[in-house]
């Protein structure tokens, strides 16, 4: 796993609990609206993190974190998704509902046996993970709009799209 940053605090991905977010480097998708663009693109310099650091890190926390979000998985459904919706009607619109639903429901869905099964969270539900995971998707698609418009009116997104075909 290519570990490309380690956010060592959060308060967000486990709503009442503790965690550490580990970022993953690389993606096959290039959407154009990608917040972490950094991490995604290969060709873009970025910090690797070890293993033996990253495990390290993981054990001095032992009963301190009370979880360890990952950032593949579920984000990747509504990248497809978006980039599968913009790829067939080519207006953003369609790219942000891709996101929000991939993302927001898709993904807080196929969170539920990441959380069951692999971490031994009894206390899931299928449903556990929709709500926060669409209002952070919405949210997100929603400063998106505001950022792409402001691009949008200074000419910069369309030299921006034109770079990337």
């Amino acid at each position: 796993m290519d570990v490309s940053g380690l956010q060592k605090l959060t308060l967000l991905d486990y709503p009442g609990r503790v965690a550490c977010t580990i970022f993953t480097g690389g993606c096959d998708l290039r959407c154009p609206f990608c917040h972490n663009a950094s991490l995604a693109l290969p060709e873009r310099e970025r910090d690797v993190i070890g293993h033996d650091e990253l495990m390290a890190f993981l054990k001095k926390r032992v009963g301190i974190l009370d979880g360890v979000a990952v950032t593949y998985g579920p984000g990747l459904v509504g990248a497809l998704l978006c980039g599968v919706a913009y790829k067939l009607c080519p207006k953003l619109p369609a790219a942000y509902a891709g996101e929000v639903f991939g993302t927001g429901i898709l993904g807080g869905l196929a969170s539920y046996p990441i959380a069951a099964v692999l971490m031994g969270n009894t206390k899931a539900a299928l449903f556990t993970f929709v709500p926060s995971f669409l209002i952070s998707t919405a949210v997100g698609a929603a400063i998106s709009v505001l950022v792409l418009s402001a691009l949008k009116r200074t000419h910069v997104f369309s030299s921006l799209e034109g770079a990337l075909r």
